[in-house]
């Protein structure tokens, strides 16, 4: 059998006893009394030796199977509550800090704040003002600049053609200037056929250099061809002794999977808790439908309700809906109207409507579910009159008297039960309010 998960801090599995048979009423003992690891322990063994003594799906394991995935959901449920109340205790701690304030004092500090925001909202628009203006000022200053520099461009320009030109009429008017002229240029024109000479020998030279380098590397490539091929062969021969080694390292490849394949199998041990408790509860729901008694079919509907309790906790809605609906079918065919797992049962299909934003249907359920009790309520009152006129209570009442009993269930149905279900049918009502549009929110008002 599949055990509870690891990460849970829990009595050690061995135990004083291994019979099945203890070990279930003690599982079940402390799982009353809210002792939930102990109770888990217990019934995992007894579980396991029930499984082993007569098959996993045998009519004996039903109980064990049932009272073993209720213990796993109230354990899952006491881990996802320390870990929400340890967030929970951080945002106290958070927000402690800050001391309340008086209704005055947050008066005065609104009215400061419109204060210190018109005030604000002046100053930023005066200095957007004074900046608009700076940036301006800095335009129209670039641009006088720019102006400028091409003012003294153009006049230094000016001044350098006009020099220019002045030195060209000085060197015609003079003869000997004019003849040193016109040898600096003749000599210009013989330097320039030198060196168009001087580059035609050059590459006539190249060229018959790079003939050569040609010829050159034609000879060196004809021997690489040939060595090449004995390059070839001897990769043939390399090749060959590399086949034999990827054989080898396939086989190494195919035995590293097979030995990861066993480390990927799941562990019993790490199964989250809640998918625990769900197969062990598909497991007792089947063993109870088999037998098809009255006794057993009220139990496949606890089975039912259960299932359909971890389907809320892991968010899958819509299941859960199915299994509420069979649990209420179930029981609906064998209690009586007036019946407290009846209204419970309806009380859960509220929840789940409401988690699967089906407020209509919430709602719906959450009033046959007050409806359900307040039928009980009258229900109990009956037999609390009735008791009284016999000798029933007139003791000191014991845990185990009717009339005690009666008094303490139509207390906790006024006190905390139907006040606590008025609560939510109002927060449903908001729910669905916030998820229509606007006009229908108006027409729902009038």
């Amino acid at each position: 059998m599949a055990s509870a998960s690891t990460s849970t801090a829990v009595v050690p599995e061995s135990t004083g006893t291994k019979d099945p048979t203890e070990l279930l009423a003690q599982g079940k003992r402390d799982l009353l009394c809210g002792e939930i690891p102990s109770s888990v322990n217990s019934l995992q063994e007894a579980c396991r030796l029930l499984a082993d003594k007569y098959g996993e799906t045998a009519d004996e394991c039903g109980d064990a199977y049932y009272y073993y995935g209720k213990a796993l959901l109230d354990l899952a449920r006491i881990e996802n509550g320390v870990l929400g109340n340890a967030l929970q205790g951080v945002e106290v701690e958070e927000e402690g800090d800050a001391q309340p304030d008086s209704t005055d004092d947050k008066e005065d500090k609104i009215e400061k704040a419109e204060e210190v925001q018109g005030e604000e909202r002046e100053k930023v628009i005066a200095d957007v003002h004074d900046a608009m203006a700076e940036r301006e000022d800095e335009n129209k200053k670039e641009k006088d600049e720019k102006t400028e520099e091409k003012a003294e461009d153009a006049d230094s320009k000016n001044e350098k053609d006009k020099k220019k030109d002045d030195k060209d009429a000085e060197e015609s008017k003079s003869p000997e200037k004019a003849k040193v002229k016109e040898d600096d240029k003749a000599e210009k024109e013989k330097d320039t056929e030198q060196e168009k000479t001087d580059e035609t020998t050059k590459d006539t030279v190249e060229k018959k250099e790079g003939e050569e380098t040609m010829e050159t590397e034609d000879g060196e490539k004809k021997e690489g061809e040939g060595g090449e091929e004995d390059e070839e062969e001897g990769e043939e021969e390399e090749g060959g002794e590399e086949e034999g080694g990827e054989e080898a390292e396939s086989e190494d490849v195919d035995t590293e999977e097979g030995e990861s394949k066993k480390e990927g199998q799941e562990d019993p041990d790490d199964i989250p808790n809640l998918q625990l408790a769900w197969e062990m509860l598909e497991l007792a729901k089947v063993i109870y439908k088999r037998k098809g008694t009255k006794e057993t079919a009220l139990k496949a509907a606890e089975a039912h309700l259960k299932l359909g309790e971890v389907a809320l906790e892991t968010d899958q809605y819509e299941q859960s809906i199915d299994d509420f609906k069979e649990c209420l079918k179930i029981q609906k065919e064998f209690l009586e109207p007036q019946d407290r797992r009846i209204a419970e049962t309806h009380y859960q299909l509220g929840r789940a409507y409401s988690f699967n934003r089906q407020f209509h249907l919430s709602i719906e359920n959450y009033k046959e579910a007050v409806k359900d009790f307040e039928d009980r309520l009258a229900l109990l009152a009956k037999k609390v009159e009735a008791y009284e006129k016999t000798d029933h209570g007139i003791s000191l009442p014991e845990a185990n008297d009717p009339l005690f009993q009666a008094r303490k269930e139509i207390k906790d149905l006024k006190e905390n039960v139907l006040p606590d279900i008025s609560t939510k049918i109002e927060d449903v009502e908001n729910e669905r309010l916030l998820a229509l549009p606007q006009t229908a929110i108006l027409e729902s008002v009038a």
